[in-house]
């Protein structure tokens, strides 16, 4: 009930629990262990990608909606609950705690807690603070063992949580941090997002920032450049310019968006620009490619640049 199929195949343990209400979409590989419990309820959304595994008593509810990005693993005894987006190639040791909610204790702190819960989760009710504030965990994260995420946290691409860690705050693409509240140790890389990248110089794969596959087996087969599919993201320091500039290469024509904008493009290697009018503050470019019937498909970046 309310499974979508994506052309792949899910695997789950006869013990697990798997409640579907809402809208469960799944790629290929998929694998659920044993007495996991997966609850998506009516109006809610979970997505898994391809060869996503979810662990041993592993519990994911989303409300509304929660997105696991594909090759990323799932530990034993890990909770994910409320609105939370995981890019792929993540790491989760066992015992991972995430959640975009929180028990209400101020909206009314002489009131019993679970009477100030019922009263911010009224419609009606105006708030003092949201009742819930979404989690992001970019692509190719390491959450250490015991590790809780609190609400409303960003973890850059690449980032690595110590175990027993509690992380209040964001942190930036490539940090490791550790401790309760957690703090910057250091940094695994210098993220400083360049004019230009190009797929043959390996200092420049942390710019193919999301989306892409790479797999050193998969860069090291592919001529082509790097591929992405369906929506992906590049981070390019755009301070002054006027345009996005790629070399890309369709295995068969396709639509590709960015900024508003869209270009049919034929099959073949080509160029493509995009105006950059008024471009994201935070140098991460997002960009979408579709066949002609509008599904996600994939198309290789081979080198990318901000011109001015």
């Amino acid at each position: 009930m309310g499974l979508i199929r994506h052309g792949g195949l899910i695997g789950v343990h006869g013990s697990a629990r798997v409640s579907v209400q809402g809208e469960f979409a799944f790629g290929k590989r998929v694998s659920i262990g044993r007495n996991s419990i997966i609850q998506v309820s009516r109006h809610a959304t979970l997505r898994l990608g391809d060869r996503v595994y979810i662990g041993r008593e592993v519990e994911v509810s989303p409300d509304p909606d929660i997105s696991i990005g594909s090759y990323t693993s799932v530990q034993d005894r890990c909770n994910i609950l409320g609105q939370v987006a995981v890019g792929a190639h993540c790491v989760f040791a066992p015992n991972v705690f995430l959640s975009s909610g929180i028990h209400q204790f101020m909206e009314r702190p002489a009131w019993l807690i679970r009477d100030q819960d019922a009263l911010v989760a009224d419609p009606s009710y105006t708030a003092r603070s949201p009742r819930c504030l979404p989690i992001q965990i970019e692509e190719d994260c390491w959450i250490g063992i015991n590790a809780v995420i609190m609400r409303g946290v960003t973890l850059g691409r690449g980032c690595v949580v110590g175990a027993n860690s509690v992380v209040t705050k964001s942190f930036p693409p490539y940090s490791v941090v550790a401790g309760a509240p957690a703090r910057l140790l250091r940094s695994r890389l210098a993220f400083h997002p360049p004019r230009a990248i190009s797929s043959a110089a390996p200092e420049d794969l942390p710019y193919f920032y999301a989306g892409f596959d790479l797999r050193q087996r998969s860069i090291a087969s592919s001529s082509t450049g790097l591929k992405a599919f369906g929506r992906f993201r590049l981070a390019l320091d755009c301070s002054a310019a006027r345009s996005l500039q790629l070399d890309v290469q369709a295995d068969q024509p396709l639509k590709l968006a960015c900024l508003r904008q869209e270009r049919a493009l034929p099959a073949g290697a080509q160029q493509v620009s995009f105006e950059l009018d008024g471009p994201p503050t935070d140098g991460l470019i997002a960009l979408e490619a579709a066949d002609m019937q509008g599904r996600p498909c994939s198309v290789a970046i081979r080198r990318a640049s901000a011109q001015n």
